[in-house]
């Protein structure tokens, strides 16, 4: 008998006087060496022919033809580029057409066309904002008054109170601080009510004696369009302006100014009418420079708020 203890073969004395034939591991391409085995291979050892490796050849770059009914379809803009991992119907949302010239990295053609779609997508949200704050829209707010006052100057137009200017410090100022901004009461919104009280006697009682008050707001829209004088004067006149009120209502358009020639080309609801409140112009809010600016300027870029529909 015998074992194997550590890598060496051992074996016990009855086995001294018998021939011990050693396991040979056979793998491939060497031949066995025992002497049954030189016998059948005719007493020669045979070594394994290594064929010579392939030469090394560079892999080939094919270039890809898609025809163009297959890349920009007419009634869609959807194209199929099944290469990169690409899906049929992949929206690539592109204007441009392209002929059946070989095209060697639709993976690049995609990714130029998604970052076209994207810009094109944030410049239809910036559309839609801005077509949303030109909507006028009603809300109400509920605001205490903390500190004695209200930190505003409300004027009584015509049509209506219009909130002209909001101080830094005040309820107003630490009521908008704390909502969001469709919440927060900003100059030029129209209040239409407070504490349900609508004529001028209520509405101002209300202002000096309540300590906190419910607002009903009409956010108007803001309308902005530049004017070529072309020498001729403004043509119009304000309501407030010789008391120095804090906000401009326009009074009058006269037939023969610059204001009634923008008007003539102009959608109606885009018209300067009598009723309408001055925002800016040429970006300034104080009343004496927007009254220097009409009369002075060849041109002048206006911003105004239309009254609420009633």
């Amino acid at each position: 008998m015998f074992a194997m203890f550590g890598g060496m073969w051992c074996c016990n004395d009855e086995s001294k006087d018998k021939d011990i034939v050693m396991p040979v591991v056979q793998s491939q391409g060497v031949l066995p060496v025992g002497e049954e085995d030189r016998a059948r291979a005719g007493g020669k050892m045979k070594k394994n022919k290594k064929k010579p490796a392939a030469p090394f050849e560079e892999p080939k770059m094919v270039e890809l033809k898609i025809p163009t009914e297959q890349l920009v379809r007419e009634d869609s803009t959807t194209a199929t580029t099944a290469s990169c991992g690409r899906s049929e119907g992949q929206d690539l949302a592109t204007e441009e057409k392209f002929g059946s010239e070989p095209i060697s990295s639709p993976c690049l053609f995609g990714s130029t066309v998604s970052k076209a779609k994207g810009k094109a997508r944030k410049a239809e949200q910036r559309a839609e904002e801005a077509e949303e704050r030109a909507r006028p829209f009603l809300f109400d707010v509920q605001i205490e008054r903390l500190t004695g006052q209200w930190g505003m100057v409300v004027e009584k137009l015509s049509r209506g109170f219009v909130v002209a200017h909001i101080f830094g410090v005040g309820s107003i100022s630490w009521h908008n601080d704390s909502v969001e901004p469709a919440k927060q009461l900003r100059a030029f919104d129209w209040i239409l009510a407070v504490n349900d009280k609508t004529t001028v006697s209520e509405v101002r009682d209300e202002l000096i004696h309540a300590e906190a008050a419910s607002f009903k707001v009409c956010r108007p829209a803001l309308h902005t369009a530049r004017v070529k004088m072309a020498g001729r004067k403004a043509g119009i006149t304000f309501r407030g302006a010789e008391v120095g009120g804090a906000a401009l209502e326009v009074a009058e358009v006269m037939d023969d100014g610059a204001i009634q020639a923008y008007n003539s080309t102009s959608p109606l609801e885009r018209h300067i009418a009598a009723g309408d409140c001055l925002v800016s112009v040429n970006r300034s809010r104080v009343p004496e420079k927007m009254l220097e600016l009409l009369g002075t300027s060849e041109e002048v870029e206006m911003t105004w708020v239309k009254p609420p529909q009633t």
